[in-house]
């Protein structure tokens, strides 16, 4: 009795996490970006929602996952644009000397109140997403895209770059308020199932004392 308490404390933890839904962690977290560094080549109103203070892009179950956050109420300002710069590794300086660090060959197009796009340059296509793929709230925004609108051009997904860039319209780069990060491009985050050898161990050491539970004597009878 005392050694089937003994077994049963030692694998409550197993069953907990036998149980629990499998556990991931990434491989990069948000970048950051300085709040108030608007580009001094940009022309219009210089409000909170077109400062980026955060960044990320990640990617998972064959989606990827592009979110920003800015210093004020995303998307308050009438005529505000987020952009998403992707080099999947074809990416070039579209921007000559304004940023020559940020690459791209495709963007993600999001116009609050509007729709959301993703443009393929080497493709040449344009592809709107669903309403529901766009959400903002507070001063954030997260847009969901199928990795088939995104595919590679060079690069695995965890070489893809990523640049967000706020703007005030689409028609000049003067309207482009910030970049995020400067002049460069932050990578995507691939999650992994962290838990994975740990869950196997435990399947192995549940299924060795079932093994030994089974071979251990009734209690009163002879061993041997």
């Amino acid at each position: 009795m005392f050694r089937s308490a003994r077994l049963a404390a030692l694998l409550a933890p197993i069953a907990t996490l036998l149980a629990a839904p499998l556990a991931v962690t990434a491989h990069a977290a948000a970048i950051t970006d300085p709040s108030g560094d608007f580009l001094s080549s940009f022309v219009d109103a210089r409000t909170p929602d077109r400062d980026v203070v955060a960044a990320s892009a990640g990617f998972a179950n064959g989606v990827f996952d592009f979110s920003g956050t800015f210093a004020g109420l995303a998307g308050s300002t009438p005529s505000s644009v987020y952009v998403f710069g992707i080099d999947r590794g074809r990416g070039t300086a579209r921007f000559g000397a304004l940023a020559p660090g940020v690459l791209f060959d495709s963007v993600v197009i999001a116009t609050p109140g509007g729709s959301t796009v993703v443009r393929d340059f080497l493709a040449n296509t344009v592809t709107a997403l669903a309403a529901s793929a766009t959400t903002i709230s507070g001063n954030s925004i997260d847009i969901l895209v199928p990795a088939a609108l995104l595919p590679s051009t060079g690069f695995a997904i965890t070489q893809y770059g990523v640049n967000l860039w706020p703007r005030s319209g689409l028609t000049n780069n003067n309207q482009i308020a910030d970049f995020a990060p400067d002049n460069g491009d932050f990578g995507v985050t691939v999650p992994e199932p962290a838990s994975m050898a740990l869950i196997g161990s435990g399947l192995v050491l549940a299924a060795l004392t079932r093994r030994r539970i089974s071979r251990s004597p009734a209690p009163g009878s002879a061993a041997g």
